[in-house]
């Protein structure tokens, strides 16, 4: 199974882990309002990406 590892560089420099929120989304801490879903990098199976989704958390559609 694929997986998503993403990290934060904390206030003394190090780089830790960063956990989903309960939708499962990664939220940046660099650019506000900006996240990431699992399901857009690695669809469930039997399942297409929905490119289309992403585009629209964004409000780009």
């Amino acid at each position: 199974m694929e997986q998503i590892n993403v990290y934060v560089l904390d206030t003394d420099g190090k780089y830790q882990p960063l956990s989903p929120d309960a939708a499962g989304r990664y939220h940046s801490q660099v650019l506000p309002g900006f996240f990431v879903e699992r399901g857009w990098l690695w669809p469930a199976t039997g399942e297409s990406a929905d490119t289309l989704a992403a585009l629209r958390a964004f409000a780009l559609l």
